[in-house]
């Protein structure tokens, strides 16, 4: 994928960030193409939410996508976190989770921050390396960019 630009058009990276009043979405696309959702943490019909849109270059995503491979994002353990009712307080457990689409075939990884069911969750180094990458990205291309409503993302 990272010498196959036909490839390269059909990657999609969602990284979920973990906010106090609910969580950011930032869509990357392998042509560059980035689009930032904000959605609340309380229950709310997603037909429209903030969303920002900016682009930056295919190598940039190729960056990203190197860094995930050097870091390997996929030999990570695959966790999972059940709730029953309401999702934890932000407080309580904060989830970050990453997630690859090639068009055909879908993996992510789940790390929580706090507590889940009785016992101490915190994020892996290489994940930690990886979401700061996300962070940055999101930093460098939405500071002071104004943003719409627009139908939320289905990933």
């Amino acid at each position: 994928m990272m010498r196959d630009n036909q490839g390269l058009q059909k990657l999609r990276i969602a990284y979920y960030s973990p906010t106090e009043h609910g969580f950011h979405l930032l869509l990357v696309r392998g042509d560059g193409t980035l689009i930032l959702q904000t959605y609340p943490r309380r229950p709310m019909a997603t037909n429209e939410v903030p969303t920002c849109k900016e682009r930056i270059s295919p190598d940039k995503v190729k960056e990203v996508l190197g860094l995930m491979i050097e870091r390997r994002f996929w030999e990570l353990p695959e966790k999972q976190f059940i709730f029953i009712g309401d999702w934890p307080s932000y407080s309580e457990l904060e989830l970050h989770r990453i997630f690859v689409s090639d068009g055909a075939e879908k993996a992510g990884r789940i790390f929580g921050i706090g507590t889940y069911a009785g016992k101490s969750e915190s994020i892996p180094a290489d994940f930690a390396i990886i979401e700061r990458q996300f962070k940055n990205i999101e930093q460098a291309a939405f500071s002071d960019k104004p943003c719409h409503l627009a139908p939320a993302i289905k990933f």
